[in-house]
């Protein structure tokens, strides 16, 4: 216990813990300044921890509140701080676990029941986190307050926040990834002064996540060992499947589809081990795209299938459902299919750029004149939606389309882009 102590710089919190009540109560600055008998500038350097405050001036801006709040109480017990350092490191052990159903009953109790207001204040709203996360609420914002905040120093709980500003919903636009990356590099960085292997895998795993989401292949592929290691010295293995899931990701992201779908058929067969509905739908779904794209159509559309039963939510099953359909000659089930798809409300960007493939299929089926517009518009739009992995079929009907046309050059000249993209285009 007195080691707990001896690394809590109180000094640093009275000031940091004075902002947040401030905040709380919506007290001015120069009116709390003015209470406790100091500048505003002063007050300002020790709630942003440029200047400390000391226990005395603390004690002032407890009775200060006390005259606002009548039944605000602060535990000035430091001896709860081993018990919050047990909670978070608990709930760290359970997120890279995934075992949060055996933790997040009594958490939630403990979060409800107990006073924020004391040394534990940041502890307390970190838990509060913890929560969220395992009920998969948003608390982004949360987060953000806690690591601006600045108040944790132990190099555990910086590798936690850092892991948690990484994986912010916000930076999920290609456009953050470099963010998202700067926060997980520091994450990791922090990880290793805390000699903790299992939260050291979870940040690789997510650096994976967002490598594979941003198609940066290679640099996904590099931490995979490490990640996979880590996790093992840990015996975090219901995250090693989801780490299996994104290496068969990435076996497709870089063409190596009888990789990816051993991959995939070896997490079926482990799959009892994780009772969530969404990690079985995604390996159907990543199993009928291997298997489409091998020319499988028939096993592609079974997967398919079976996706779309688990309540796969991919938009990219329909252009297996179709081209599959298309390849086998089942003209009507393909038609069906996009008929289908198109009726669908297409929000996204990427969902729009799908329903244009699947009309120029259409176009193609049916002699439409508007396939040459819709070929063009695709191709200006490849480069920005490689995730989707469109090309295949893409020059693929154009190679039937203009070989039907008897336009050999054309045949000629998308052949050599298919042959290009499957070799290089990575």
């Amino acid at each position: 216990m007195e080691n707990m102590i001896l690394k809590f710089n109180f000094d640093n919190f009275y000031g940091l813990y004075t902002k947040q009540l401030r905040k709380f109560y919506e007290i001015k600055q120069i009116e709390m300044a003015n209470a406790l008998h100091v500048s505003r500038s002063a007050l300002s350097k020790m709630e942003s921890n440029s200047q400390e405050m000391d226990a005395a001036l603390f004690d002032s801006v407890l009775s200060f509140i006390k005259t606002i709040d009548s039944n605000f109480v602060f535990l000035k017990d430091p001896s709860i701080l081993k018990e919050y350092d047990k909670w978070v490191r608990d709930c760290a052990y359970h997120f890279v676990h995934l075992t949060a159903e055996n933790i997040l009953g009594p958490l939630k109790e403990f979060v409800e029941r107990t006073n924020p207001h004391s040394f534990a204040f940041f502890h307390h709203q970190l838990l509060a986190v913890y929560v969220a996360k395992f009920e998969n609420r948003k608390c982004e914002e949360e987060v953000t307050q806690l690591y601006e905040g600045n108040f944790f120093e132990d190099p555990f709980y910086q590798a936690v926040l850092n892991d948690f500003m990484g994986m912010r919903p916000s930076l999920s636009d290609g456009r953050s990834l470099d963010e998202a990356i700067q926060y997980l590099r520091s994450a990791q960085n922090y990880c290793s002064m805390a000699f903790d292997p299992g939260l050291s895998g979870l940040i690789l795993y997510h650096q994976i996540y967002r490598f594979v989401n941003g198609s940066r292949t290679i640099e996904a592929y590099e931490i995979i060992e490490r990640c996979e290691n880590a996790l093992q010295r840990a015996g975090a293995y219901r995250r090693m499947l989801y780490v299996a899931l994104n290496k068969g990701i990435l076996f497709i992201q870089m063409h190596l589809y009888p990789k990816a779908i051993a991959t995939f058929e070896e997490l079926l067969r482990s799959s009892q081990q994780i009772n969530e509905p969404d990690f079985i739908q995604t390996i159907y779904d990543n199993l009928a795209w291997c298997c489409f794209l091998q020319d499988q159509d028939e096993k592609a559309l079974r997967y398919a299938r079976l996706a779309r039963k688990a309540g796969s939510r991919f938009p990219d099953i329909y252009i297996v459902l179709a081209f599959s359909s298309y390849r086998l000659k089942r003209q009507s089930d393909c038609l069906g299919f996009i008929s289908t798809y198109l009726k669908k409300t297409q929000g996204s960007p990427r969902e729009k750029f799908i329903a244009s493939f699947l009309q120029l299929l259409r176009f193609h089926l049916t002699g439409n004149s508007r396939f040459d517009k819709k070929q063009h518009q695709i191709e200006q739009q490849l480069q920005n939606f490689k995730s989707v992995q469109l090309e295949v079929p893409f020059y693929t009907l154009l190679i039937q389309h203009y070989s039907e046309q008897g336009r050999s050059d054309c045949v000629i000249a998308y052949q050599a882009k298919l042959i290009h993209y499957l070799k290089f285009d990575f």
